[in-house]
């Protein structure tokens, strides 16, 4: 996978994620949980490539959310 796809990938997860709940604690509880679904989703599609991760991130810039997905993938360990 190239980074231009991986970030797609991310715009993806992250659009069907949508906001952070703030009001209803269970609500948010769930978002986490989905979200770091997405975050190890994306580390998988990189093949736990870290450098693959962070060069989709930093192309990202414009999209904070987008980028701390992929960010937060560089991170994860196999």
């Amino acid at each position: 996978m190239h980074a231009a796809e991986l970030r797609a990938r991310a715009r993806d997860e992250a659009a069907e994620l949508g906001p952070e709940p703030t009001t209803d604690r269970r609500e948010h509880e769930l978002w986490a949980e989905e979200r770091r679904g997405a975050v190890v989703l994306l580390a998988a599609l990189a093949e736990w490539d870290a450098s693959l991760c962070r060069r989709a991130a930093l192309e990202a810039e414009w999209e904070p959310f987008v980028q701390h997905l992929l960010f937060d993938a560089a991170e994860e360990w196999r």
